[in-house]
């Protein structure tokens, strides 16, 4: 309450909106109705798959359990969605050369750190980042 930002961008912890959604939808609620009070805008950053997907879900399973429960929440609310793990997921199927994950194979790797960037970057602005004068290295 002491400080006044424009956009909150809420992530939960990575599995939790797949393994537990209906405690998604509440936390994300809660988080919703504080900061939509406090007169801020807030964006959802959709997590990633693991690289080897968990439990007995594929990546894909995961992937698809990840982004329906963002996209249902986000839809209830009207809150935006940063579509980072759908990102994430569509350069480990068709681009196997890129590192998505670091080693632990959970969190992501730098390159997918910079997709996610640029995911939030199309969400906030509401354009595409191509074109953007940067060089990943």
């Amino acid at each position: 309450k002491k400080y006044h930002f424009d956009i909150v961008i809420l992530q939960d912890q990575s599995s939790n909106p797949a393994e537990h959604p209906a405690n998604f939808y509440d936390s994300v609620r809660d988080l919703y109705k504080y900061f939509t009070d406090l007169g801020t805008t807030c964006i959802l950053y959709e997590t990633w798959t693991r690289k080897k997907g968990m439990n007995s879900w594929s990546p894909y399973e995961m992937a698809q359990r990840l982004c329906a429960s963002y996209t249902a929440i986000g839809q209830e609310l009207g809150i935006k969605v940063s579509h980072c793990g759908t990102a994430q997921y569509d350069i480990l199927t068709n681009h196997p050369e890129i590192e998505t994950h670091n080693s632990d194979g959970s969190h992501p790797s730098s390159y997918i750190s910079y997709v996610v960037a640029l995911c939030h970057y199309a969400t906030i602005y509401g354009r595409s980042p191509i074109g953007i004068n940067y060089k990943y290295n």
